[in-house]
């Protein structure tokens, strides 16, 4: 078979633990038009933060059910913390992406969605 993308060598790490956590970058970028649209002006740290926080509340249930164990429950949160940190640059990859295509635009640190682009966007 031929290399595996990042996304597939992640989906198989995490349906090993038991849970189904990334869904891949298309998914994160539809997140992100999700919070872009919604905020119609941020920033790329607020959109960050929107979007690893939902997930951090995740993960801090399944980290209350982790089991019993020292070793276990800290083994959970350094999983769930590098989870949160991997997940925070998808995002940031996934702006620069919508970025490059003119779905928004810049100016400094604000972030602006772009209303010519709405017309594209499929129906939720």
């Amino acid at each position: 078979m031929g290399a595996k993308s990042d996304d597939e060598e992640d989906e198989e790490g995490d349906e090993q633990d038991g849970d189904k956590f990334w869904c891949g970058l298309r998914t994160i970028s539809e997140r992100v038009l999700q919070v872009l649209l919604e905020k119609r002006t941020t920033t790329y740290k607020q959109v960050s933060d929107m979007i690893t926080n939902d997930e951090a509340q995740k993960l801090s249930f399944l980290e209350a059910g982790a089991g019993e164990g020292n070793k276990k429950i800290l083994a959970q949160k350094e999983l769930n913390r590098k989870r949160i940190k991997n997940l925070r640059r998808r995002v940031y990859d996934s702006l620069n992406v919508l970025l490059a295509c003119g779905i928004f635009t810049k100016e400094r640190k604000k972030v602006t969605f772009n209303m010519d682009y709405y017309e594209f966007l499929p129906e939720q």
